[in-house]
């Protein structure tokens, strides 16, 4: 690809300009950039010596150099530098960055079907290495300068090029140029190139959950007749897409989702039958559709067998993204189960792969897992800087679960340092934008808690509650809750948060991303039923929570379960009322009605009736009278208010 010929014979200063840009000052580097003659070469740049614009060691002033390039002809610059990229382009992996410069200066002037092969056999390449960036430029710069009817061809290149967008964390436009390859593979008809494109936009599934752009393209190939595999993929993608719809309309922060279990649940159920048998794609997806739309604590057991299949995989696939989604996934699964050592090696796994891709997104998640590892290990300057480090790789990613991952982090430090002072200042109001969040909503009830602001502690519990969703961190959302509900002094608040955690007792608390484990949810029914006063679950649940502690190595549920066995071991022996039910106990024993003692403490006659239920269970008696004599015996109230109670008509 020489430089065209002209009728003007080039001065010394053109010939130099064309040797810096060249990085060859050599007549014959020189002439293979432009076709002139190695004798005309050899004049000029000995007139150059002669100018003084060449020293005695061959090397160009950078007054002269700058003077030269900035009179050298802009078509013939372009050209120079498109002979240079074809040139770098032919000698293999480590010239194609440098490549890319040229063809950037170059712009339309090496427009060619040559030049266009070459750039993307180069990109692929690249993408194949993992250097992504590079990658991207000679894909990008293919798709520029093809102004052909090739819309397959062009159709696949933008998949790859959404490929090392991605890789680099540019996950926007990855997407568009998906978006872009849809449409090319519809003009192909190509279906299954509509159905991969597609099914790639809903990816990662982190990223603009519920997107309704990439539901648009999914129907467009659910209208098309699709192979089994593509009609698999195109229904996994869908219940992907379908399953979160983002609570905030701002793209770049997102921190809490509605989920939509009876919409993409039914979807991701029938993609992963009809899988069986199917191609490792096909089913790779299924899996994973599955398993992000099953997060609820009763699937534990079958999520754990989907994610080591689908982690497997991804393996077998060396998709580098979905390994590290994946091994998340079955971290977070591993954890919730109690298997610390399933959990270190699921986390050993991400951190290599992300480490090796280098995809600021994948090192951000593997880091801030990692973190949430290091705070359950009580390594709270260990769990710090991994979280610092992850928040510039999510900057570099500009992922939208980064503001919502370091509000976690800036959470557990302040649970850890336990101090009400530095808490305060993140009791927020309202108008916070993160209190959409029940998650951030717990954390600052129990800032208030710890605060000694009840009320307003309460009312947050209350809200947050009415956002439970299985589907969604429940168990660290109702741990967090907990933690607030046994500093507020409200009874019917904790038989509610008991009566969430009850059935899961036997389950680890933590996030589903894995940014924080909150620790045995026994652990957390040990304070609410202490702060009942209910003794009986309390000796099974406390030795249910120490083997646990013990098996995830967790350090801060140490200190709490030592904190619960002496404020255990300090109470009275006898039953434990809470401080409504004595009072409740002390007007039954007077001759209150329940109606009487309901209108007093401004409650309905209903709770009034199941505090007298539960006074009657600890009591171990059948009766108002029989309540009343051993209330006495005990000495709960004083002998002369023990009197049995008058039967109620």
């Amino acid at each position: 690809m020489a430089v065209e010929p002209d009728d003007s014979v080039p001065g010394w200063r053109e010939v130099l300009a064309v040797g810096i840009l060249a990085e060859d000052l050599s007549p014959a580097g020189i002439a293979r950039v432009t076709g002139w003659g190695l004798d005309m070469i050899d004049g000029a740049l000995a007139t150059a010596r002669s100018a003084h614009a060449i020293d005695d060691d061959g090397h160009v002033t950078a007054d002269i150099a700058d003077e030269v390039l900035d009179e050298l002809d802009p078509h013939r610059r372009a050209l120079v530098h498109a002979r240079l990229a074809h040139r770098l382009l032919t000698r293999g992996p480590d010239a194609m960055a440098d490549a890319v410069i040229h063809l950037r200066a170059s712009g339309a002037a090496a427009a060619s079907a040559e030049m266009i092969g070459l750039t993307e056999h180069g990109g692929r390449l690249c993408l194949s290495l993992g250097d992504y960036d590079t990658a991207a430029g000679l894909l990008g710069y293919a798709d520029d300068i093809d102004v052909s009817d090739d819309h397959r061809r062009r159709a696949l290149r933008l998949i790859d090029l959404a490929s090392a967008l991605d890789g680099l964390g540019d996950v926007a436009p990855a997407r568009a140029a998906l978006a872009s390859a849809v449409s090319l593979a519809e003009l192909a008809g190509d279906h299954h190139l509509v159905a991969r494109a597609a099914a790639r936009h809903t990816l990662p599934a982190d990223w603009h959950a519920g997107d309704t752009r990439s539901v648009g393209l999914l129907h467009r190939a659910e209208a098309l007749p699709l192979s089994t595999d593509d009609a698999i993929l195109v229904t996994a993608a869908r219940a992907i897409a379908e399953m979160r719809i983002p609570i905030h309309p701002d793209e770049d922060r997102q921190f809490a989702w509605v989920t939509r279990p009876e919409v993409a649940q039914p979807l991701a159920a029938d993609a992963r039958d009809r899988s069986r048998g199917a191609g490792d794609e096909a089913r790779l997806f299924a899996l994973m559709a599955w398993r992000s739309t099953h997060r609820s604590p009763r699937y534990l057991d079958e999520r754990r067998q989907v994610s080591a299949e689908a982690l497997e995989l991804a393996q077998r696939l060396r998709d580098a993204a979905l390994q590290v989604d994946l091994a998340i996934f079955a971290a977070v699964d591993a954890l919730e189960a109690a298997d610390r050592a399933a959990f270190d090696r699921s986390l050993a796994v991400a951190t290599w792969v992300a480490e090796g891709n280098g995809n600021p997104r994948l090192r951000w998640r593997s880091m801030t897992l990692a973190a949430g590892g290091a705070h359950l290990d009580g390594d709270l300057a260990e769990a710090q800087r991994l979280a610092k480090t992850a928040s510039e790789f999510a900057r570099q990613a500009n992922s939208p679960g980064a503001w919502s991952s370091e509000l976690m982090f800036a959470g557990q430090v302040l649970v850890d340092l336990d101090d009400p002072v530095l808490m305060a200042p993140h009791c927020y109001d309202e108008s916070f934008i993160g209190m959409l969040s029940p998650l951030a909503r717990a954390g600052v009830a129990y800032f208030y808690a710890r605060n000694d602001r009840f009320e307003e502690a309460g009312r947050q519990v209350r809200r947050a509650l009415r956002q439970i969703d299985e589907e969604a961190s429940m168990l660290m959302l109702a741990s967090r809750l907990a933690a607030a509900g046994t500093l507020v002094p409200d009874d019917d608040l904790r038989r509610e948060l008991v009566a969430v955690l009850e059935p899961w007792s036997d389950r680890v608390a933590i996030d589903s991303n894995g940014w924080w484990c909150d620790g045995p949810v026994s652990l957390w029914l040990v304070g609410l039923h202490l702060a009942l006063g209910d003794s009986d679950p309390v000796p099974a649940l406390l030795d249910h929570a120490h083997a646990t502690i013990e098996a995830i190595n967790d350090v801060r549920g140490r200190r709490r379960l030592d904190a619960l066995r002496r404020q255990w071991a300090s109470l009275p022996a006898g039953p434990r009322l809470t401080e409504r039910e004595l009072h409740t106990l002390t007007r039954m024993c007077a001759g209150a009605t329940n109606l009487e003692i309901a209108a007093e403490l401004a409650l309905s006659p209903s709770t009034v009736r199941n505090d007298t239920m539960s006074i009657y269970r600890k009591l171990g008696v059948r009766g108002r009278a029989e309540a009343a004599t051993r209330a006495g015996e005990l000495g709960l109230v004083s002998r002369t208010s023990s009197r049995p109670a008058p039967p109620t008509h």
